[in-house]
């Protein structure tokens, strides 16, 4: 996930006016590889942001230190200012009717899967009765 997320952010920052061009191009009918750029950056860091807000939920139910709770809470910050950037920049190179479908999609699979692997919430799921 972070590989991936690397990757898109190095493509956004080598091809930055070359990618608001194209889009500017073609406006109304956008490159769907170039939109999955800003899409895949926004998600995952979308996602590592639903991570860490969960676990920051989980300390503070369980009444632990100070310390872990807001060193849980700066892990939310730093994802989440990348995810509003990214959105941002997304919705300013393409349409909203584009670019916020494909941004959703990405966020809720990538928030299901990463968080059931990260929870382990996987082992439950896999322990019911029909999955055997």
């Amino acid at each position: 996930l972070m590989s991936s997320i690397c990757i898109c952010l190095g493509m956004m920052i080598l091809w930055r006016d070359s990618l608001a061009e194209c889009a500017k191009r073609r406006a109304l009918n956008p490159n769907v590889l170039e939109v999955l750029l800003p899409s895949i950056a926004a998600g995952g860091a979308g996602c590592l942001t639903n991570i860490a807000l969960k676990a920051v939920g989980v300390l503070l139910r369980a009444s632990a230190p100070g310390v872990e709770i807001f060193t849980w809470a700066v892990l939310v910050a730093l994802p989440a200012l990348v995810q509003l950037n990214y959105l941002n920049r997304g919705l300013q190179l393409y349409p909203q009717t584009v670019f916020l479908p494909i941004y959703t999609a990405i966020l809720v699979l990538l928030s299901t899967v990463v968080g059931a692997i990260f929870y382990e919430e996987h082992t439950e799921l896999m322990a019911q009765p029909r999955w055997q």
